[in-house]
């Protein structure tokens, strides 16, 4: 991003409680996100939000509900978490590749099938957020956005 000519304010969502793991879920991060955005405005231009990992899914509420008027997403699997996982079952390959600790895919699969989900992470997602958001394809649910949103797959 900075090599774009963005100045880019990091913004790190601490996960370690368990109210913040029970309650984690990708529509509180969109509200928490306007609330920060608002407060940010006051002190900077802010023209884009960029996004990474699972965390795409949690900027989404963001976005629709403020001024900026580009995303950059750089994600790790097209379409849906659910798809991605379903496809590495039947590749017999990892799901997340980039984390150090990897979860069997069928295991994951059925940990995010329960309702409702467990406590706990799956790396350092809390399971409840990444259940909130594992059946959500981000380019679909932006296809009536009329902004610029782009796309970078990084894995």
């Amino acid at each position: 991003m900075n090599k774009t000519g963005y100045t880019v304010i990091r913004i790190t969502k601490q996960t370690e409680s368990l109210e913040v793991q029970n309650s984690d879920h990708k529509e509180r991060r969109g509200y928490e996100g306007v609330q920060l955005y608002n407060e940010l405005a006051k002190k900077y231009n802010i023209m884009a939000l960029a996004s990474t990992g699972l965390d795409i899914h949690g900027s989404i509420p963001w976005f629709v509900n403020t001024p900026v008027q580009t995303l950059f997403f750089y994600n790790y699997y097209p379409g849906s978490l659910q798809d991605h996982i379903l496809s590495s079952i039947g590749k017999n390959e990892d799901v997340f590749l980039m984390y150090t600790e990897e979860y069997p895919a069928v295991e994951l699969f059925e940990l995010l099938s329960k309702y409702p989900p467990p406590s706990g992470k799956i790396s350092s997602y809390p399971i409840r957020y990444v259940h909130s958001i594992w059946q959500e394809d981000p380019k679909s649910y932006l296809g009536m956005n009329e902004r610029e949103v782009r796309f970078f797959r990084i894995y």
